[in-house]
């Protein structure tokens, strides 16, 4: 995995800013001049157009990234992150106003604009799949773009976060998968402090979208589980996850919410209607080991390396024919297989090979191995 510069492709990290006028969008004077870094996983396919996931960062981008980890999640299923600095926020002033006009967006929406567009040309990165996530300000501001940017925008993944304009009405359908704790002080569950309510919020967007009123559930947890509603117009859906004691934080395995937010919200894009229609990654498998253990029964331990999720079997030959075949499944990562073999094979010289494939392509491994008697 590798951050690579902006525009160019080498390898490294590196904060770019953007700049210039307003591209159309308004009367507003100039983009402002922030900061963002772009992540692309290096085993990411560069002759296919694939997904974006803008984060829009209050603060740290380091301590952001780190907390979060998207970086991962792009790497294991295939897409673009950018950790886009906001420098001065205008979620305030669109509160106070009590709405955003979409033909003369504030500064900060002209701002993420300009990311959008210069990374998806820097990227060769699928325009109908451009997502953003963010938790409270970051959130919200991820809403306020779906208000005002819709032309660009394929889904929003908010969390723990509330809508600042009241009279949003996106151009178009956009996708919704918000993520919100019932205890939450700063971004009222049940409204309040001049906010909507979750429920108000995503009833709202269900229009917006034109969704049935049929509703599909999922349990991610003793805590947490998410409605869903949808096919809505243009393959768009509307989820809403609620966390039962849920406060003002990042959904995490190891609290209130019981389940990992990054995992959920990265799995969701590439379910978003073309956002997994094609491999952005190509399968990557390796043996880092095998070990021939004697005894009864005698057993191969296998250690492999996997890039993504794979399936296949392990076959030995014995002077060119296949004497054992057992099926095989490998975890993204690392992951160790122990076959058992059966008596009947005796001492000898044998050619190992490992058939693996998945959604990405497929991989196949050797090694010539020595089984005791």
């Amino acid at each position: 995995m590798v951050r690579r510069a902006i525009p160019t492709f080498v390898a490294a990290v590196v904060v770019a800013g953007v700049a210039g006028a307003a591209p159309s969008l308004g009367a507003r004077s100039v983009v402002p001049n922030w900061p963002y870094t772009v992540y692309r996983p290096a085993n990411l396919s560069t002759s296919q157009k694939v997904p974006l996931l803008v984060y829009p960062v209050y603060g740290s981008v380091q301590q952001t990234s780190a907390s979060e980890n998207f970086d991962a999640e792009a790497a294991r299923l295939g897409f673009v992150v950018v950790w886009a600095q906001i420098l001065k926020s205008y979620n305030d002033v669109v509160h106070a106003a009590g709405s955003e006009d979409p033909s003369n967006p504030n500064p900060d929406m002209l701002y993420i604009s300009s990311v959008i567009d210069a990374v998806t040309a820097s990227e060769n990165i699928d325009p109908n799949r451009v997502f953003l996530t963010g938790m409270s300000a970051s959130g919200t501001l991820s809403y306020r773009a779906a208000c005002v940017l819709a032309n660009k925008i394929t889904g929003i993944a908010p969390v723990e976060a509330v809508v600042e304009n009241p009279n949003c009405h996106p151009s178009r359908p956009i996708s919704l998968f918000a993520i919100n704790g019932t205890a939450d002080p700063a971004s009222p569950y049940t409204g309040g402090l001049g906010f909507p309510s979750v429920s108000t919020i995503v009833s709202n967007w269900r229009g917006y979208d034109s969704c049935p009123a049929t509703t599909t559930t999922k349990t991610l947890s003793s805590t947490s589980s998410t409605t869903t509603w949808g096919p809505c117009q243009s393959g768009t859906t509307v989820s809403s996850t609620t966390v039962n004691g849920g406060v003002h934080g990042w959904p995490a395995v190891s609290g209130i919410a019981r389940f990992d937010a990054t995992a959920v919200i990265s799995a969701w894009l590439m379910s978003v209607p073309g956002g997994a229609s094609q491999p952005s990654v190509t399968l990557a498998a390796k043996l880092a080991g095998v070990t021939v253990k004697p005894g009864k029964p005698r057993k191969i331990i296998l250690r492999l390396s996997s890039n993504l999720a794979a399936s296949g079997k392990v076959t030995l030959s014995l002077r060119g024919k296949s004497v054992y075949s057992h099926a095989l499944r490998a975890a993204a990562g690392s992951s160790v297989v122990a076959l058992a073999l059966p008596a009947r094979l005796g001492k000898g010289t044998y050619l190992l090979k490992v058939n693996l494939a998945s959604r990405a392509g497929a991989a196949t491994l050797r090694r010539t191995i020595r089984i005791p008697a």
